[in-house]
């Protein structure tokens, strides 16, 4: 509740811990199909599997994200850095921003986007424009209902939202700015006004805050933030381009150690987050399954996965496995293959792993490829062909095997908070001297305190060592692990981690298939020494009858061996009628 020319009005809403004063306006908001969606969508998205309690939602957490942002208002309110009567527009677009910082969302999407990147991420292309205007349609058809219990909205409070639509929008676009997805060259905040996005979406911000409570919370990982003494040194600071910022101060008197240790605590437990939620191997192989099973449907970017939630989904994806065709042209099953790949996702009989690329195998690959691994790999078309090359050699149903292949960046999270102190140069005007603001991993703060800057680039470090590339394996088909893995390593070019490897080793059902692989490799080397032997046998009669020479063995093994990996690359890949041309000049050249 909120008193509005001496009246309360709005709404008292609880949550877990707390409650949230949502205002009028903001209720007409919160009240519309498109922002209600949003309680259809998990804001961990697969973790639940991992973490059965982790099925809050992000309608919950943009809720959430409205008291944070008050939060941080009242600190600067607190602090001396905003008048709560001349800028009370700015906060109210800062509360509103923050109500609609996810609205852009479809379900699962970082699996979708981010992970797998089967479609352009949320703050990216049109979706801001479109979700925003659908905001605006739906709550202009809501207008004149009647006014039947205290705090429903009024006349006064549809004008101001819609109003303030529009600057939310500039606020969305500053935010896709800051995380480099705005290349449509959208109108973003003006200079003094830019603090309102640090304030909603930079690294210290509403967003942040909530997530690494509630996430935590829900999950129920060992870790909990004492950072919060982080609002007594907010304040306001221009940056180096004279954008208004939101920033912390680090000194007072002197470095002050313990805002030092509030940042970098905020900072750990989002990392934390990331180590033990995001890329828990078991949430990589649900993400990797629904990745592959959208792949398979031919999902792509509509504005219908802008209507619905997480549900909503899984019904589509079961409506486009209906269309799929029966089989392949190779014969292999796909309609039903597919249907089973949902199916075990639903019931988490999840695939597991038979192969991993680790962060210093990665880097060592791209210093001696042109092309690096993860922008080779990463895209979902060289995914595919890989999968189905390997899937083919062993006559395994589509979906059977599946590659993980995040970007470097879904793990890293850099820290880009700006902060103030007294060794920064200090920016004159005619009448106010106002802090220069920096980011904490900047030059500027590595010169003055190397030892912050230190333990910053650490724990970014941390962060980029968590990415793994995965190859998962249908857990029915476990005894291929080993045919799978060496097909893998050989195709990439990199061999499986070897502390991985002894992970495997030490599986029963993999040391099995490893068995069953070299026993099935021994009988093809028996079976082409006996070809070997037959042909030789053969042409020497016939070189005998007709010339009384024979054929050298050495040339005879090498035409053997050509035919033999001609016949496991037909077996692998359809021929083009180029290709199948060449074959017959071939064979004509060794006749």
């Amino acid at each position: 509740m909120y008193v509005d020319n001496g009246n309360l009005r709005g709404k008292r809403i609880r949550i877990p811990n707390y409650f949230v004063d949502v205002r009028p306006h903001e209720l007409l908001v919160m009240n519309t199909p498109t922002f209600q969606r949003l309680f259809g969508i998990k804001q961990l998205g697969l973790a639940y599997m991992v973490y059965p309690y982790a099925t809050h939602s992000r309608g919950a957490h943009s809720l959430d994200c409205v008291y944070w942002a008050q939060m941080i208002i009242d600190s600067l309110v607190n602090n001396g850095f905003i008048d709560q009567e001349k800028q009370a527009e700015e906060i109210e677009i800062t509360r509103l921003s923050a109500l609609l910082h996810d609205i852009m969302h479809i379900p699962y999407g970082h699996t979708l986007e981010d992970e797998a990147r089967i479609l352009q991420r949320h703050d990216k292309g049109d979706r801001i424009d479109l979700t925003l205007n659908n905001i605006g349609g739906e709550i202009l058809k809501a207008d004149g209902h009647l006014l039947l219990a205290l705090g429903v909205p009024m006349k006064q409070d549809y004008d101001k939202v819609r109003r303030l639509l529009g600057e939310v929008r500039k606020v969305l676009w500053t935010i896709a700015l800051h995380d480099e997805t705005n290349t449509e060259n959208k109108t973003v905040l003006e200079d003094d006004r830019y603090y309102i996005a640090d304030i909603i979406g930079n690294t210290m911000c509403a967003d942040l805050l909530s997530y690494i409570g509630k996430d935590v919370d829900y999950t129920g990982i060992e870790r909990k933030s004492g950072g919060y003494t982080i609002f007594n040194y907010m304040e306001f600071a221009k940056d180096s381009s004279g954008k208004k910022r939101l920033a912390i101060r680090l000194t007072k008197g002197g470095l002050r150690p313990d805002i030092v240790s509030a940042i970098q605590s905020i900072l750990e437990v989002r990392y934390a987050l990331t180590e033990q939620v995001i890329y828990h191997h078991a949430k990589c192989a649900a993400s990797a399954m629904l990745a592959k099973i959208a792949a398979l449907c031919g999902i792509t970017e509509s504005t219908e996965l802008y209507q619905i939630g997480d549900e909503g989904l899984m019904l589509l994806l079961e409506q486009k496995i209906r269309e799929l065709p029966e089989q392949l042209q190779d014969g292999r099953p796909f309609r039903s293959s597919v249907a089973n790949l949902l199916m075990n996702l639903k019931a988490r009989r999840l695939h597991k792993r038979v192969f991993r690329i680790t962060e210093s195998q990665r880097k060592e690959y791209d210093k001696n490829h042109h092309i690096g691994l993860v922008q080779k790999y990463g895209a979902v078309e060289a995914r595919s062909e890989l999968e189905n090359l390997v899937e083919s050699s062993l006559n395994l149903e589509p979906g059977s095997v599946i590659l993980f292949c995040p970007s470097p960046k879904t793990a890293l999270k850099e820290a880009k908070v700006m902060v103030t102190y007294d060794k920064v140069k200090e920016a004159m005007s005619d009448t106010v001297t106002t802090p220069v603001a920096v980011e904490l991993r900047s030059a500027e703060l590595a010169t003055d305190y190397p030892e912050i800057s230190k333990r910053v680039r650490g724990l970014e470090e941390q962060y980029l060592s968590l990415w793994s590339f995965y190859g998962f394996l249908d857990p029915e088909k476990f005894g291929y692990a080993a045919g799978v893995k060496e097909l893998l390593e050989r195709e990439i070019g990199i061999l499986s981690d070897p502390l991985f490897e002894l992970y495997l080793g030490a599986k029963k059902e993999y040391r099995e298939s490893k068995r069953i692989e070299q026993a099935q490799a021994k009988r093809s080397k028996e079976a082409r020494a006996r070809v070997y032997q037959g042909v030789l046998e053969m042409v020497a009669r016939q070189d005998a009858r007709l010339t009384g020479e024979t054929i050298d063995e050495d040339t005879l093994e090498r035409v053997v061996d050509a035919a033999y990996e001609q016949k496991a690359a037909d077996a692998k890949t359809p021929r083009s009628s180029s290709d199948r041309e060449t074959t017959q000049s071939q064979k004509k050249l060794i006749e």
